[in-house]
This record gives structure tokens, C-alpha cells and sequence, in this order.
């Protein structure tokens, strides 16, 4: 249409510049929103009853999962945050950078994401964040032994909640 921009599709290997991310007011809005999701009472996907969690899995990049940005939020709210060991980390993020972003989905990765998932289990994770968007390429909640809060789903859930609060004003 004449007078509107587009903007090309970027891949995951390719994140979004400073100016094309969302502003630092509204990311924080849904981090908040994921955390009040999980604390106290989490509700996991096609779950009906609430979960209390009080330590949390967390899956992504290496950056999701090294950095503060996202685990503070989450600390803040009283929860525990586990990340996978150095080696976990690494076969985590190589996963969503060489295959889940490539359109790829192996079998041998989905069980290297279930050995991961096990060990933050035995270290005393109740639940896990797939704190990447890939990652629900692969896994889902019949994959873990514990529940699954897709990055995805939250996004949505937030997005809604916060047009239908603007409705309302």
C-alpha cells in the first residue's frame, strides 16, 4: 500500500536492532506479567489447577540464560532460578541457533533438551521457562516431567490482557 513501510522478516540469528526492539517500559510490563504468572500461582499450559513453584528451569540462548536481565525479574518474585550447567548451556543454545532457527527438529535433540531439563529437575526445578520461542518447536508439555511456560503463550497472554485493559479506559 502506498505510504506504509514494511519491514523484512529478520531470522533469529539476525535479533532486532535497539530502535526495532520493543521499549525497555514495555518489555519490563511482560516480564512483570511472566512473573505474576508463575508467583505464587503458575498455571502451565492445559493445566487447570495452579501450581506454587518456587524454583524454575530456565531455557534460551546463552544470553537468556547467563545474563540478569530476565532471572532477576524472576528472583524478585521470590523464585528460584536454575540454569543448566556450562555443557548444558551450550548444547541448549547451539540447538536453537543451528537447528530450531534453521527449521530443523531432530529427535536426538528433543532428548538432549529432556537430559537437560532432568538435570534442573534433580537440582530442584518445579517447572521450566522456555525462554525462547524456538524452543516450543521442540518441546512441549508432554516432554517434561514437570510443568512448561511457553515464552510464546505468555507474550499472547500479555498482549491481550493489555489491549482489553486499554478497551476498558
Amino acid at each position: 500500500m502506498p505510504g506504509t513501510e514494511s519491514r523484512p522478516l529478520r531470522s533469529c540469528q539476525s535479533p532486532p536492532t535497539r530502535t526495532e526492539a520493543s521499549s525497555p517500559r514495555k518489555s519490563s510490563a511482560l516480564i512483570q506479567y511472566k512473573t505474576d504468572q508463575l508467583q505464587p500461582w503458575a498455571v502451565s499450559e492445559g493445566a487447570s489447577q495452579p501450581h506454587n513453584l518456587h524454583g524454575v528451569g530456565l531455557l534460551g540462548t546463552a544470553f537468556t540464560m547467563e545474563q540478569d536481565f530476565y532471572r532477576s525479574r524472576l528472583t524478585e518474585n521470590g523464585l528460584e532460578v536454575l540454569v543448566p550447567d556450562a555443557e548444558g548451556r551450550g548444547t541448549v543454545h547451539r540447538i536453537i541457533y543451528e537447528e530450531l532457527c534453521q527449521g530443523v527438529i531432530r529427535d536426538q535433540s528433543r532428548a538432549a533438551y529432556q537430559i537437560v531439563i532432568a538435570d534442573l529437575v534433580a537440582h530442584g526445578a518445579e517447572g521450566v521457562i522456555l525462554g525462547c520461542t524456538e524452543i516450543e518447536l521442540l518441546i512441549g508439555p508432554d516432554d517434561s516431567p514437570v510443568p512448561v511456560f511457553a515464552t510464546t503463550r505468555l507474550h499472547a497472554e500479555a498482549a491481550v490482557a493489555a489491549a482489553l485493559g486499554a478497551a476498558d479506559q
